[in-house]
């Protein structure tokens, strides 16, 4: 591949990501580069170097970019073109480019797309060396582009445009981890070598776990491919980054540290115990509960589960992974929910300005009501329900309870009664929009047209003969 059609390059990948307008200029531009270059294969070596010295008078800033090309290896033989280990290519280069690419690109909203355009044709730069094995060379390209996009990131508004060349460095790094097994021995990474590779390896993980962009598959793979001290090593820069503190922030940050450090720890042949052991001293107790029931340790996950879950999510959610377990855990997962509505509404009462308290004790009765008939409690589920509409009865709750009421092994004939008790209550909370539209799902013409009257009886404001639900009952009842 020649230089200037590396700098033209794009990735089958790119192209579905970045903007079509981007996409575009891109193939737009593919006639002319054929054109140019034939004219330009017709010119003498002299008038090449002619040529270059005028565009480099005209443009300074394009001679950083060919002090990159030139190094690439041209139709000359693989033993010669395969030089691994030796870095032949200033890192500033690198540099002077992303510099140019975000300076084109602007501040505005749109800039990340824009810049992301042209740092992928740097990239392509290192994918060329990789491709013609010079991996010192790849090196260098990837993880400089990677720190100088890191550096510049919180400045723009990315939409994935920036994460996704990040992805493709953190790809290219790997890839740059991997083949060294592969290398001759005086061809590989020394120490010093592999641990500044790690080092950038590290930096996109990190970025990867608070943005996402970055493989899955990092992490895994690093551990899988280092050596003893370099675990060591990782260790060390994972409990730097470790916060204290039980606080929403801290834990959403260890989580994916403590994943690693897990990773690490499995790799050294810690037991499940010292491994357990990371998750409990960094607090991080929905994943201690989690991996207890991997283990099929379900005694213990409940136990962690009492003591410490509390937030609505981490509740239901750990109830419902103990349902996947033996059937003689189904109802310790549903006590275990009653137990923490039960002190939700306890809580209630003693402080009662918590707006957030009444949200959570329906979000428990739901679930509950949804695992009763699931189980086959049917008369659980209804009373649920019932329990749910006295606390705020409307069309979503009716619905509920209607429902409940139909299930299958439900007491036959129960829904007419119920259903009149139900309508009564909407109607003495005034619940007239509600009543239209449930009237209109029933297809009760006549009462929902009664209902209709109050509701515009009652409003404030003149609705001079037209209603927002008068549409609703001319499409159910024209």
């Amino acid at each position: 591949m020649s230089s200037l059609a590396s700098i033209a390059r794009f990735s089958t990948n790119w192209r579905k990501k970045v903007w079509s307008e981007l996409e575009t200029r891109g193939k737009g531009m593919t006639k002319t580069h054929e054109n140019l270059f034939r004219r330009l294969k017709g010119k003498s070596r002299e008038e090449l170097v002619a040529l270059l010295e005028h565009l480099v008078q005209r443009q300074p800033e394009i001679e950083a970019l060919l002090e990159l090309l030139v190094e690439l290896p041209q139709g000359v033989p693989s033993s010669q073109a395969k030089r691994s280990r030796e870095r032949t290519i200033d890192p500033a280069a690198i540099k002077s480019q992303v510099d140019v690419a975000f300076d084109r690109a602007g501040t505005d909203w749109d800039a990340a797309g824009r810049a992301a355009f042209d740092l992928e044709q740097v990239y392509a730069i290192g994918h060329d060396f990789a491709q013609a094995g010079a991996w010192a060379n790849a090196q260098v390209v990837y993880a400089t582009l990677a720190e100088e996009i890191l550096s510049q990131y919180d400045l723009y508004q990315d939409e994935g445009q920036l994460s996704w060349v990040l992805g493709e460095c953190a790809d290219g790094l790997l890839a740059c981890l991997k083949v060294q097994s592969d290398l001759p021995q005086d061809e590989r990474l020394d120490e010093d070598g592999r641990e500044t590779l790690l080092t950038s390896l590290f930096a996109l993980w990190h970025f990867g776990d608070h943005y996402g962009g970055i493989t899955s598959d990092l992490a895994p793979t690093m551990v899988e491919l280092v050596t003893a001290p370099e675990r060591t090593l990782l260790e060390t820069w994972l409990r730097e980054k470790l916060q204290s503190g039980q606080d929403s922030s801290s834990q959403w940050r260890n989580r994916g540290l403590v994943g690693f450090l897990a990773l690490l720890k499995q790799a050294e042949g810690s037991n499940q115990e010292e491994v357990l052991a990371e998750y409990r001293n960094a607090e991080l107790y929905t994943e201690l509960a989690e991996r207890y029931l991997q283990l099929g340790l379900q005694s213990k996950a409940l136990a962690v589960a009492q003591e410490y879950l509390t937030e609505t999510f981490e509740v239901t959610r750990f109830a419902e992974h103990l349902l996947t377990s033996d059937a003689q855990w189904r109802d310790e997962a549903l006590t275990f929910v009653e137990r923490r509505l039960a002190e939700a509404i306890a809580a209630r009462e003693n402080a009662l300005k918590d707006l957030m308290r009444p949200h959570t004790i329906d979000t428990y009765r739901r679930w509950l009501s949804e695992q009763y008939l699931l189980a086959g409690r049917v008369q659980q589920a209804l009373d649920m329900e019932r329990t749910r509409f006295q606390t705020h009865p409307d069309e979503a709750t009716y619905c509920a309870v209607r429902s409940a009421a139909q299930a299958n092994g439900q007491v036959a004939d129960l829904w007419p009664e119920l259903r009149s008790q139900l309508l009564q209550t909407l109607k003495q909370h005034s619940r007239w929009a509600d009543l239209v539209t449930i009237f209109v799902d029933e297809g009760a013409v006549e009462q929902a047209l009664a209902a209709l009257k109050e509701l515009e009886r009652t409003q404030k404001a003149p609705s001079y003969g037209y209603h927002p639900l008068t549409p609703l009952l001319r499409d159910n009842f024209s």
